[in-house]
């Protein structure tokens, strides 16, 4: 950010945080709702697997999945 982009910016907030803190706060919550949802694909996946629903190989590749979008998401929000 520019030097005037960044004093706009104090002023709209009245100092209460740095742009820098407001990203890394952004990137917090979309990180935790990232991995709350992966561990939720988890184990609903499992949970499929004891009823026989799904099979194993496939809540393999869901959990997978769900990690290699977890690291593209974690690769661009960073």
């Amino acid at each position: 950010m520019t030097a005037e982009q960044v004093t706009a910016f104090n002023a709209s907030v009245g100092g209460y945080f740095t742009p820098s803190e407001l990203l890394f706060l952004i990137a917090a919550l979309v990180h935790t709702l990232v991995f709350t949802w992966l561990a939720w694909l988890a184990v609903a996946g499992y949970a499929s697997v004891e009823r026989g629903a799904l099979g194993f190989g496939t809540l393999t590749a869901m959990i997978l999945r769900g990690t290699f979008v977890l690291m593209l998401i974690s690769y661009f929000v960073r």
